[in-house]
């Protein structure tokens, strides 16, 4: 019996996923994102296609901010002077802030992709709120010689945790370019 069990997997998140979760400085980093590609919710978008956020981590690496983004209504990270990074239909485009770099995956069918941001790499950091009507649009601006990747999400203003953290990830980004 015990065997039959094991082949619908467990709901019991990994020891690396939990210490990750443990070890984060925002709430944003939850076991779901890290270790699962599908999204729980009716309807709702799966995070990554090949394998869960805590495969693209570097051994010891923490993330402290996660900003899972779906391609709806201008959300996700665009690029001046580059491609922007939105992820395939029903996937999601995920900003990790970690305490080594900005890690970038982008869920595509044909292969996530990932782009990597050093701390040394950025030359700036902008937080933009943007209320328009009954939504608020945020926009954390991540300069780099390179170019500028837009980090946008639109939240109905009933959503106040958003503000706190996009301004706590700025601060910490900010706090590690230093």
């Amino acid at each position: 019996f015990t065997v039959a069990m094991g082949l619908f997997g467990s709901d019991k998140p990994s020891q690396e996923v939990q210490d990750l979760v443990e070890g984060a400085k925002h709430h944003s980093v939850d076991a779901e994102v890290l270790g699962k590609t599908s999204a729980s919710g009716f309807g709702s978008h799966d995070y990554l296609n090949d394998g869960p956020l805590v495969d693209h981590l570097e051994k010891g690496e923490q993330p402290h901010y996660v900003f899972p983004l779906v391609k709806t209504a201008d959300c996700g990270v665009f690029v001046d002077n580059g491609e922007d990074l939105l992820p395939d239909s029903k996937l999601r485009t995920i900003v990790t802030i970690t305490d080594q770099r900005i890690l970038i995956v982008v869920g595509s069918k044909t292969g996530d992709r990932e782009t990597s941001i050093s701390y040394t790499a950025v030359s700036s950091i902008e937080l933009d709120n943007d209320p328009e009507g009954r939504f608020s649009k945020y926009e954390l601006t991540i300069g780099t010689d390179e170019a500028d990747y837009k980090v946008r999400r639109f939240v109905p203003d009933v959503d106040e945790g958003i503000d706190e953290k996009f301004r706590a990830a700025g601060q910490y980004i900010a706090e590690m370019t230093e």
